[in-house]
Formats: C-alpha cells, structure tokens, sequence
C-alpha cells in the first residue's frame, strides 16, 4: 500500500488532486501528466491508503478507480463528501456500468470510462473546478 505526495520543480498553483488507482502505472501515467500542468497529486494505491490520505491532505478532486478491490472507488468519494461536500469527484470504470454510473450521477461525481489519457483528464478536472481547459495547459 502506497500514499505518496509528488512533488516537481513545477509551481504549485492548481488544486491538489488525489488520485486512486491499484494500478502503479495507471498511477505514474496519469499522475505525470497532472504533475506536468502544475497539480499537486497525491498517490494512493488502495481504497485505505486513499481514506488515509483523505484524512490527512485536503484535495479538490478525487480521481479514483471504481475497482479498489472489496470497496470501490464511490465509497471514497462517499466518505470524501461526508468531510468535504464540496469536494469534486471522478470515477473511472474499466466497462460500462450503468448501475455505477447512476451511482456516481447521484453523488454527484463524473464518470468515465478507460481508457483515460491524462490531456482528456487535465481538461475534466479543470471542467469540474469551473476552470478555462487551456488555462490548465492543455
């Protein structure tokens, strides 16, 4: 299990964003390209290192899996909410699942469907903060 706060020669002037994902790769890909346009990007590969890093950072966003092993990632957008209301949220599934996709209409969270490219990404998370896209760098 894994929690890592990255940190790169890039000024930090966007939200943070907590991102979850089992896949280290899926982790490092999408992380880099938020790193690349300015986010602080927590790490978390699993559904308790995330509750962790939820209790312990305050991110703007959760970006998160839907497949966290026995939980899912709209249980952490759940808790996440319960704290922080205000918090945007973005669940990525691996198929369509209508049920989860309703799921993630009702709390208010956008949902997607890998694969997910960090541009496409870049753009959503600035769509969700009522930000101008190109203001992101993308």
């Amino acid at each position: 299990m894994i929690e890592r706060e990255v940190e790169r020669e890039v000024e930090r002037d966007r939200e943070p964003v907590l991102l979850v994902d089992t896949r280290c790769a899926t982790l490092r890909r999408l992380g880099d390209g938020l790193h690349r346009v300015g986010h602080t990007v927590i790490e978390a590969d699993s559904f308790f290192a995330a509750k962790h890093s939820l209790a312990t950072h305050h991110p703007a966003v959760i970006v998160t899996n839907v497949r966290l092993g026995a939980f899912n990632g709209l249980h952490l957008v759940h808790l996440a909410r319960a704290v922080r209301p205000d918090l945007c949220a973005i669940v990525i599934d691996s198929t369509a699942d209508a049920l989860l996709q309703d799921e993630a209409d009702r709390v208010g969270a956008t949902y997607l469907i890998e694969p997910v490219h960090a541009p496409a990404l870049i753009r959503i998370i600035a769509t969700v903060l009522g930000r101008d896209a190109k203001a992101q760098g993308v």
